[in-house]
């Protein structure tokens, strides 16, 4: 395969940072931008109905209006949001091939971007961290649970807040040929600093946002299976099949815990670790290289289906929806008995 090298070298670093620069051949690049357009068009109806769904749930089922659910909203949330902004703009973009909103709107991109992902990945902390302390220390964190789910919840808003400022304030806007929207990587003449700001935060985050609560989770997921070999049941189907049943629940949660863990590091270490390195070495990265981190960029973009089927697999809100389903089926008959009423009049 040829790589082809930018020819853009009489346009201003300004004007460059809103086309971005590629190492693949521009046939290539257009199969592979193309795919993604596919891709995110197909995702893109999923992700937003299921977490639009999932917020109407938690806010007309009382049952759900607890502080771990309330957890579970903001991760929803941000979802949505991410949805309904990041994935409109990544097909705009690459079926364009460039940056194609407003040069200021590429900094308010990047600020929201990166305060949607980054507090969605501290939050996952917040939320492991709030199961740990209940399943570990069950009587002694009840009381304190709500005071620690806000503070750690605070606490995450104003890292990933901070986070997201860092790179409109180091000024290091630039089009991603490979996100296919403004990252804040390289600026025009800080590139060093922006590189090195954004693989500490990312790193940080990742640390705490999907390795921390991964182990937690495997400490909770092991817990889990010694208190049910632990426990004796008394030999009868129906408390057989109800064992089965948490056990395969437990286990399908468990499965989606380490989808989105995967989600999350390999696009992090092909991505933004490998960029670093190749910065760092001075080293051209090859075509190969490149077609690898857009596939595997592309990969967080799944990150809010994975997120609302996890959180429906939970037994809580299987009930809630078919609470929900009978609230629908009580209004639509009495919709109807209203029209009849009328008709008869």
């Amino acid at each position: 395969m040829n790589v082809s090298v930018d020819n853009m070298s009489s346009l201003t670093c300004e004007e460059r940072r809103y086309i971005g620069r590629t190492t693949v051949d521009f046939d290539t690049e257009a199969i592979l931008r193309y795919l993604l357009v596919g891709y995110l068009i197909l995702l893109f109806p999923f992700s937003v109905c299921l977490n639009g769904f999932l917020i109407i749930l938690m806010a007309t089922i009382k049952s759900l209006h607890q502080t771990v659910y309330f957890l579970a909203l903001q991760v929803v949330v941000l979802d949505f949001g991410l949805s309904i902004f990041v994935l409109p703009i990544t097909i705009a973009n690459a079926i364009a091939g460039k940056w194609t909103f407003d040069p200021t709107f590429c900094s308010l991109s990047i600020f929201v971007i990166h305060l949607i992902r980054m507090t969605r990945y501290w939050l996952m902390f917040v939320f492991v961290s709030d199961r740990f302390a209940s399943v570990f220390f069950p009587f002694s964190y009840l009381q304190y649970q709500k005071k620690f789910v806000i503070i750690l919840s605070i606490m995450a808003w104003a890292i990933s807040l901070s986070f997201a400022i860092l790179p409109v304030a180091l000024d290091c806007e630039v089009f991603s040929r490979v996100a296919f929207y403004c990252t804040g990587g390289n600026g025009c003449t800080n590139t060093n600093v922006c590189q090195s700001s954004r693989l500490v935060t990312v790193t940080l985050t990742n640390i705490m946002g999907s390795f921390v609560p991964l182990v937690l989770y495997i400490i909770l997921f092991l817990k889990a299976k010694m208190l049910q070999k632990s426990i004796i049941v008394p030999n009868c189907d129906g408390d057989d099949s109800n064992r089965r049943n948490n056990a395969r629940h437990n286990t399908t949660f468990f499965c989606l815990f380490l989808a989105l863990f995967g989600v999350n590091v390999i696009p992090f270490s092909f991505f933004i670790l490998g960029n670093s390195i190749l910065n760092t070495l001075s080293i051209p990265p090859p075509s190969q290289y490149v077609i690898t981190t857009i596939i595997f960029r592309s990969l967080y973009n799944i990150l809010p289906l994975i997120d609302a089927i996890a959180i429906i697999r939970n037994s809580d809100f299987r009930q809630a929806i078919r609470l929900f389903k009978s609230k629908l089926l009580v209004k639509r008959n009495r919709f109807v008995t209203l029209l009849r009423r009328m008709d008869s009049v």
